[in-house]
Formats: C-alpha cells, structure tokens, sequence
C-alpha cells in the first residue's frame, strides 16, 4: 500500500480542487492510501464534503496565514511522523513552500497549473505577484518533480524557468457529471430561460478577473448577433468585467447573465458552443467541461487552447485574443460546420484523452515510478 500525502491551503471551491478530487477519487484503493492535509481554514464555498462523502480522510490544521508561518511546518511533520507517506504532493503556493522545507524522505511531487510569471502578476500586481511568482519557481526547483497540466505549462517550466524535473500530465472531467444529457433536459432549460428550442446558444463564463477576456466575448457576440432572435449568448458567473460586459450589451435582451451556478452542466447540456477567450490557462477546465458535453468550442489562440485543438482533431474553433471580429469570424465558422461530426469528436477526445479516469491512472503511474526510484 502506497501512503500518499496530499498537501494544499484549504478545499475552497475552484478548478484545482477539483481536479485534485478527480485525481485521489480515481485512485485504486488497494493500492494506494491517501490523505489530505489543509493548512486554514475552510471557506463557506467548500469541497470538504464532496472529498469526506467519497471517503477521503482530511487532516485539517485551521491555521491562518500568520500562524500557519510559525506552526504549520511543526503540524505537517508530526502528520508525517505517524502517517508515514511515501510521497507527498502538493499544490499552490503555501502548499508547495511547505513541502519543499519539510524533514522528510517522501519523494515530493507538485502539479503546475498556470505560468507563475504571468499568472501572479495579473492576480496580485506587478510587486506582490512579482514576489510569489519567485517562491514559487524557488519551491518547484526543491521538489522531485512537477507535473504540467499541459505541453503547453511544461515548455514554460523548461523554458522560461530552466527546470527539468518535469512531465506532462494534462487535466481531465467528470465523465459522470459533465455528458451530454438527453434533448428533454435541454429543452427544460431553454424553456425556463424563454430561449426558443431552435436557437442558437452559445455560452461563456465571466472570470474573477481579466484573464477571462469576457469584454470581448460581449462585443463581439453584440456586434455580430446582438438584435438576433434565433442566436443567444449566456453568461455564467461573476467577476470584475461583468459591468463591462452588461455595459457592452445593454441594448440587447439575448444576452443573458446567469451568475454563479451550481449546476454548470445543465446550462452547457442547453447550449450549443462553448467560447473561451481567455488570455491566460494552464489547461482550462471549462473547456473540458463544455467538451464533454458534446460542445464543439471556440478558442483564442494561447498555447493550452490550441493543445486542445491538436488533442480535438478539429472540434475547436481558433480566433486572435485580441480581435472580436476574429471571434466573429469563428463564431460563424463553428455555426456552418458539422455539427455531429464536432460533436463526436469533443466526446473521443475528452474519453480518450482528457477524462478524470485518464488524468488519475497518469499521476498513478508516476507516484509508482517515483517510489522505485
């Protein structure tokens, strides 16, 4: 039995959380025995549930972050101590930071989600993210080996940061919740939405801050299809360019603001493209989430978008970041194609390549490896 200690900040709501969850769910039980350890606090927007009702042991500390400066090493090698992990695997920033500076023999694995870089800076300011984008990269030179969540993050490791303890393991979905449903359930949600049945539906999601890119979805869906009574765009969640975005298309009733939503799928089983203009992603898993719905999806052009592309075999539709008429253009693109055919190929390439099953067998095959080292 494989002891696997996993290391991170607290199981707060966000896309690496669950992917994490996808990755110790998946795990085979008979050969493997994990446990997570959170430094703070829970947030109201947890996870801590969905991991507990699937079994998953969690050591909480709730520790703050000054207290987690003094404490947390003592609190984490005293867990260590009776637990005994043979390999301890981290993520973010004070998760990473720990683990590298712990007493241990466990090998010590992290997975790498975005460009610390860029990521931080647009997150946190040009001082701030300065700052924890050097920790950062100081604590992947300490660990064993990073695992890029695309081709894409690994030539940025190698590249930009000059580390080669890295390998590729991409993202993977649910399966079992993101599908692609049946037309009743579809037909449900545009009702509720007073969306006609034969519309055209595309949808987006506003992020917490501008790497989303949403102002130019908003534009250029307006310039293109903004007094159209067979096409619709919906808008999932909220963030700093939301306003914006209301602004841009005030004028026009079928652009729709849905907020924050719990049942995602739903309203990707109701649409019929997914669009992403994000200018920053590691390997985005709305994308992914939309793909296994049975979602063709259009894409700007930074590298993780067109490693999907490539997985995709042609179901993703690429536009210019900074160009709404090149969204324009592949919004009309999307919507002359082969839809079925789009379709069967978002479906291959998710069960094929980028499933949770997929992404959990990988990181398996590496903790197994890495121990025989």
């Amino acid at each position: 039995m494989i002891k696997v200690l996993y290391l991170l900040s607290t199981l707060q709501r966000t896309g690496p959380t669950q992917q994490l969850f996808y990755i110790i769910s998946n795990l085979d039980r008979e050969e493997y025995d994990p446990v997570v350890v959170t430094l703070s606090p829970e947030p109201e927007d947890s996870l801590l549930a969905t991991y507990e009702s699937d079994g998953i042991k969690v050591l909480q500390l709730g520790l703050g972050r000054v207290r987690g400066l003094f404490k947390a090493k003592l609190k984490v090698e005293e867990i260590i101590s009776s637990f005994q992990p043979a390999i301890i695997h981290s993520q973010g920033v004070r998760g990473d930071l720990l683990s590298c500076s712990l007493n241990s023999s466990a090998k010590k694995i992290t997975t790498v989600r975005n460009y610390p870089s860029i990521d931080y800076r647009m997150m946190y300011g040009q001082f701030l993210g300065f700052i924890i984008y050097k920790l950062q990269v100081f604590s992947f030179s300490k660990i064993d080996l990073c695992c890029a969540v695309s081709e894409a993050v690994l030539s940025n490791l190698r590249e930009s940061h000059k580390l080669e303890n890295v390998c590729t393991v991409r993202n993977g979905v649910s399966q079992s919740r993101y599908n692609p449903g049946d037309e009743q359930s579809k037909s449900d949600v545009r009702e509720n939405l007073s969306i006609p049945c034969g519309s055209k539906v595309f949808l987006s999601h506003i992020g917490k801050d501008s790497r989303k890119n949403s102002a130019l979805v908003a534009k250029a869906f307006y310039d293109k299809f903004g007094y159209s009574k067979d096409v619709y765009l919906i808008f999932l969640g909220k963030g700093m360019q939301e306003k914006e975005c209301r602004w841009l298309t005030k004028d026009v009733d079928n652009v729709l603001y849905l907020g924050s939503v719990n049942n995602v799928e739903d309203y990707l089983r109701a649409s019929d493209f997914f669009v992403s203009a994000s200018r920053a992603e590691g390997m985005p898993n709305a994308v992914l989430e939309a793909m296994a719905c049975g979602l063709p999806v259009i894409l700007s052009n930074i590298e993780p978008h067109a490693e999907v592309h490539y997985l995709s075999n042609g179901s993703a539709y690429m536009f210019d970041v900074d160009s709404p008429r090149s969204l324009e253009g592949a919004m009309l693109k999307a919507m002359k194609a082969d839809y079925n055919l789009d379709r069967e190929r978002s479906l291959k390439c998710i069960d094929g390549e980028l499933s949770d099953r997929v992404m959990s067998s990988k990181y398996q095959e590496i903790y197994a490896k890495i121990i025989a080292v």
